[in-house]
């Protein structure tokens, strides 16, 4: 290996625009893995239809070789796919290749010649196996949730026409973590939480690597928001939706009581129906479909809430607000796999009247101008990166023979 390691990254979904969690999460990664002189190609799935021109410009910003992998919806693959559903989970089938595909990622990779492979996400995995296995590279694995679980979660709670994805979705999810898991030289996990339940299972290679957390400060003092409490989120995914309607149908009615009038702004991406009929039928609720961006928004609310009930990994949007500094009350999923002194200085409520009443006690901090900034350790920062280098080098130094 050369001074200058090597990476290739495989993405499970496109790393730009970062408007969720896990995007963010994989932008930030390969921002700072460029920064720190890493040379990086970049194997990402486009999901989302369409032109990925504007993907392949940013990702060739931080990147030496770029790859961009659609997801074909013609028929005949996705007979092929369904046929795939007997052996594994729904997003993984949703990426199967062809073997001459296959072939040239491969060879693309073989010229590129990293020093390891480095999967961000599950979905995808068997693509970076076979590089692996073709090139005897090592495989780095970055965990987002415990994927399993939080697929089997998804399914318990889905209705209508998603059951039938969400049940494939978990379908043969935990044997392909497991094979991943079990294969990987190190595991990276965004989740303080998560990595104590793979340890627990036996499991030594694990890293606590929460996702970055930007420190920066939104407006200057004096700036009036123009409402009391806000979310910022995506807006199709199960746990937020669950998570906001048992906010505005539960906690915001005894919050009134106690507070008066609120005004609550929903901002996010591709609201479901049920949700934007529920924001329309409440005259303080204001929704903010697709904002181009979204980080002003955060200037906009004196509290925010993150209130998600359900789901698996880190809530980068809790590490959102701590990194902006902005007061926010939280359930105790919200708060899940951060360390406990990060956690211990936050206000959590998990029932509607003791949420109700935190959020009421931060509105009138922040009235008041006394609410607390939360310090933000240097693990979040973009440095803290480097570890995934230490590890390239590791692995890639020669054996000595005879040593144990």
């Amino acid at each position: 290996m050369t001074d200058q390691p090597a990476l290739t990254i495989f993405c499970h979904d496109a790393p730009y625009p970062p408007h969720h969690g896990a995007r963010v999460d994989m932008s930030r990664r390969i921002e700072a893995l460029h920064a720190l002189g890493v040379r990086l190609q970049i194997v990402a799935w486009w999901c989302d239809g369409g032109s990925h021109d504007a993907l392949e410009r940013s990702l060739r910003a931080v990147a030496d070789d770029v790859l961009v992998l659609d997801i074909a919806r013609d028929l005949p693959t996705k007979i092929r796919k369904s046929l795939l559903l007997a052996r594994y989970p729904w997003e993984e089938a949703s990426r199967w290749l062809p073997a001459a595909q296959v072939a040239q990622v491969v060879a693309r990779v073989e010229a590129f010649a990293p020093d390891a492979v480095l999967l961000d996400g599950l979905h995808g995995a068997r693509l970076a196996l076979a590089v692996c296995d073709r090139l005897a590279l090592p495989l780095l694995y970055r965990s987002h949730n415990i994927e399993y679980v939080y697929a089997r979660r998804l399914y318990a709670t889905s209705r209508g026409r998603q059951r039938l994805r969400r049940f494939f979705t978990a379908w043969r999810a935990e044997p392909l973590e497991t094979r991943v898991i079990e294969h990987a030289a190190r595991v990276y996990d965004c989740s303080a939480d998560d990595m104590k339940f793979w340890e627990a299972r036996g499991y030594s290679h694990f890293r606590w690597q929460p996702p970055i957390v930007r420190v920066e400060a939104l407006v200057a003092d004096g700036h009036t928001p123009s409402h009391d409490v806000g979310f910022i989120g995506n807006l199709t995914m199960d746990n937020n939706v669950d998570g906001i309607t048992w906010f505005l149908g539960d906690v915001l009615p005894r919050l009134t009581e106690r507070h008066g009038a609120v005004r609550v702004l929903i901002a996010g991406r591709s609201p479901v129906p049920a949700l934007q009929a529920l924001c329309e039928s409440l005259p303080d609720v204001t929704l903010i479909a697709d904002p181009d961006d979204v980080r002003p928004l955060y200037a906009q609310a004196r509290v925010f809430v993150n209130p998600v009930r359900q789901g698996s990994g880190i809530k980068v949007k809790t590490l959102e607000m701590l990194g902006l500094g902005v007061t926010f009350v939280t359930t105790r999923e919200g708060a899940s796999g951060l360390p406990d002194d990060i956690r211990d200085q936050l206000p959590i409520a998990d029932d509607a009247d003791t949420f109700a009443a935190e959020l009421h006690a931060q509105l009138s901090a922040a009235d008041a101008g006394t609410a607390d900034a939360v310090a933000i350790p240097d693990v979040f920062s973009s440095q803290a990166q480097s570890v995934i280098i230490d590890d390239i080098r590791e692995l890639s130094r020669p054996a000595i023979p005879g040593a144990t």
